[in-house]
């Protein structure tokens, strides 16, 4: 009995080992999916801004 619950207990620790690094990992690939998303949003705006400035020159 002893040994069957250290090895539910060994089980369980794995586990929660286990499920503390795939937060981590899915953590790590949503910032990297922000920080993309927000380098495209503001090259956007630069490239818009630029745009109407080359624009401006041109009349």
């Amino acid at each position: 009995m002893t040994e069957t619950l250290a090895a539910l207990s060994a089980l369980i620790r794995l586990l929660s080992c286990v499920d503390s690094l795939m937060n981590v990992k899915i953590r790590a690939v949503t910032k990297a999916l922000s920080t993309i998303i927000t380098f495209i949003g503001f090259f956007s705006c630069v490239d818009s801004l630029m745009n109407e400035k080359i624009r401006a020159m041109t009349k």
